[in-house]
């Protein structure tokens, strides 16, 4: 029992320390959709403090949690799915629009509903990445169709004197052609 209880004692610490030191921002509610858990990252870009949120409705601790769609993604999630959102999120300090992907799954325990697990991805930077190439895509298509169009009309352009100078060349190497009339072929 002792050994069992030592086992299960390292396994909580292992889980509390990638819980606490894990790269994404992460969120545990309970089953009525109150703040049970943060982490480390969560706070940060949150700018809160765990004991200043735990315990309190999500609703009144975080702005996003207002948003109908969010309120939808959660009834999805306590139907026991799992699912993911894009969320956006104005940063207090920087006020900058951060963009955030949220996958939530359902906890629960012996077909009991317990809460909502939520990890939060900054999505920003690449989203951003995304549209720029976007738009560089884009542009590097028009280009190439503007340089089509140019190419198709300037061969044109090209090909309609070049035809006149074959033809009048052509005159002008005939033999009984007089001189008064090769002069007014060469003017013109």
């Amino acid at each position: 029992r002792i050994k069992a209880e030592k086992n299960l004692q390292i396994e909580k610490t292992h889980f509390e320390k990638l819980f606490e030191n894990a790269p994404a921002a992460i969120l545990v509610l309970d089953k009525d959709s109150k703040i049970d858990n943060t982490n480390n990252k969560f706070q940060q870009i949150f700018y809160t403090k765990k004991e200043e949120i735990v315990g309190k409705d999500i609703y009144s601790c975080l702005s996003f949690a207002n948003e109908p769609s969010f309120n939808s993604f959660l009834d999805v999630i306590k139907s026991g799915s799992t699912d993911t959102i894009q969320l956006s999120h104005v940063d207090n300090q920087t006020k900058k629009q951060l963009l955030f992907s949220v996958t939530g799954t359902s906890i629960s325990f012996d077909d009991e509903y317990l809460g909502i697990f939520l990890l939060f991805r900054d999505i920003t930077e690449e989203t951003l990445t995304k549209k720029s190439l976007q738009i560089a895509k884009e542009k590097a298509e028009e280009s190439d169709k503007l340089k089509t169009a140019f190419l198709s009309n300037m061969s044109h352009e090209i090909r309609t004197p070049m035809n006149a100078i074959i033809g009048f060349s052509e005159l002008l190497s005939d033999p009984d052609l007089d001189n008064e009339t090769k002069v007014s072929y060469i003017s013109i």
